[in-house]
């Protein structure tokens, strides 16, 4: 049965990950509220998908794709592994399901590609933290909101998800509250920990989101340029 716990009371955890966890970035969303395909879209003169990847490059082993046919240009697809969904538009548990089957770790973290701002040091703790328990998820549940887009997967959850898909269950929530998973989540308190405006939660749905990452963006790095004053 699925054990499912909440950590947020702990010290901070290890954040070295675990040797070898690589990175499931998802591109399969249908950007109705942006308009346009939202991973093409520029931030800082970069494609947005490309931000987790960059980010997260140093605390992951491998770096997969999964996209829709035909989302992304081929040159965006050269150096990257590219997957697609084996069960097209059945939301985001195929595309979790098409990243775990390309993978050859056990665990994995997954992303939304339209999360620019993710931070390495709690995307570290979380694995180092998954792997610590042997848990099967390791999810964030920020004071009641669930993001199972920013999480930690092992390679068990391949075949529960494909089973879900089988039988035309797609919602992610199935593997929560499935069975033979050993899953856990941790809140706010231990999140900011590593990222104390917990800005790895931000991600961009709207022309609106964009401007709003841009700004961000923008601030960002005056305050480098300050610090280096």
């Amino acid at each position: 049965m699925t054990a499912t716990c909440l950590m947020d009371e702990r010290g901070k955890t290890e954040t070295s990950a675990p040797q070898s966890m690589n990175l499931i970035v998802l591109l399969g969303g249908r950007s109705r509220r942006m308009g346009t395909c939202k991973c093409r879209q520029s931030l800082g003169g970069a494609p947005l998908y490309t931000w987790p990847l960059r980010r997260l490059q140093e605390v992951t082993a491998r770096q997969i794709l999964v996209t829709g046919t035909g989302l992304l240009d081929a040159e965006c697809e050269v150096g990257n592994v590219v997957v697609h969904d084996l069960m097209p538009d059945a939301g985001p548990l195929a595309g979790i399901h098409a990243g775990l089957a390309a993978s050859e770790t056990w665990f994995n973290f997954v992303v939304a590609g339209d999360m620019p701002f993710v931070s390495p040091l709690l995307v570290s703790a979380m694995g180092a933290f998954a792997a610590q328990h042997e848990l099967d998820i390791l999810y964030l549940d920020i004071d009641g909101w669930l993001e199972p887009l920013f999480a930690v997967y092992s390679k068990r959850v391949e075949g529960v998800a494909w089973r879900l898909l089988a039988k035309g269950c797609y919602s992610v929530r199935g593997l929560i509250d499935g069975e033979h998973l050993s899953v856990g989540a941790i809140g706010r308190r231990f999140a900011a920990q590593y990222d104390e405006r917990l800005v790895s939660l931000f991600n961009v749905n709207t022309p609106e989101d964009l401007a709003v990452a841009r700004k961000m963006l923008c601030i960002s790095e005056m305050s480098r340029q300050e610090e280096r004053v």
